[in-house]
């Protein structure tokens, strides 16, 4: 289990005293949590938790046209970007709230045990660092460390590099593809034999996730799974609807 997110016991203590000033709440409904719930539980009350964990489809592989099919990379998402997941990220994303990350890696960690159990680490796609620094928190990184705490995985740092580049969010295959290759670099950690689970925050086009795949096989992973958060509906992950140039965004 990752150091950072074991919870010392006066840690439990404070919290319990704070549940009994201020309760909690359920992220999604604004429902009351129950109180005396165990120390990681997820801050979503039983009926949203039994909502997030519908099942989930697989998405088709998530693959570049000139790339082998060898390297292919299976892609799972927790759900849609516009449902309860939508929500969540929302929250952390614009509304700086940590335990949606809590809840985001519960979520995680109870899909990888279905759809991809046998995992030795997982590897987070790394923030644009500017926006990290305003943000200043990096989403599928705090994601990807408690969804490993649940998961007794280690979560694997300095594996993949960014740099500083535009935003991708209107732009098309072919220059997401351009910016991503630019903007990420393989790191000074291998991650020889092992099988990796790739964390990111929401998948579009598949661009970056499989930009990061083949880095991380560069670096020696026998086999790398996408797991996103997050999936933007109406977008084939192999075929965007629509593609707009980088003088139009």
């Amino acid at each position: 289990m990752d150091a950072s997110c074991a919870r010392p016991p006066r840690h439990r203590w404070w919290r319990a005293a704070l549940d009994l000033a201020f309760p909690p709440r359920c992220l999604l409904c604004r429902g009351q949590l129950a109180r005396g719930r165990a120390h990681d539980a997820p801050p979503v009350c039983r009926g949203c938790r039994e909502r997030l964990l519908r099942p989930a489809r697989e998405l088709p592989p998530v693959r570049l046209a000139r790339l082998p099919a060898a390297a292919a990379v299976r892609a799972y998402a927790c759900g849609p970007l516009h449902g309860e997941v939508g929500t969540l990220l929302r929250g952390l994303k614009f509304y700086r709230r940590p335990a949606c990350a809590r809840a985001l890696g519960w979520l995680l960690a109870e899909r990888v045990r279905v759809l991809a159990p046998r995992l030795d680490a997982l590897v987070a796609v790394p923030a644009d660092p500017r926006r990290r620094v305003v943000r200043a928190i990096a989403h599928a990184e705090a994601i990807a460390r408690h969804a490993a705490a649940r998961l007794a995985v280690p979560l694997l740092p300095g594996v993949i590099e960014r740099t500083s580049a535009p935003r991708l969010t209107r732009l098309g295959r072919r220059e997401r593809e351009r910016i991503a290759r630019r903007c990420h670099r393989a790191g000074a950690r291998r991650v020889d034999g092992l099988r990796i689970g790739l964390v990111d925050d929401v998948l579009t086009t598949g661009t970056t996730l499989t930009v990061c795949a083949e880095i991380l096989r560069q670096q020696g992973a026998r086999e790398v799974v996408g797991l996103c958060v997050a999936r933007r509906c109406g977008v084939d992950p192999l075929r965007p609807p629509r593609v707009y140039s980088a003088a139009r965004a």
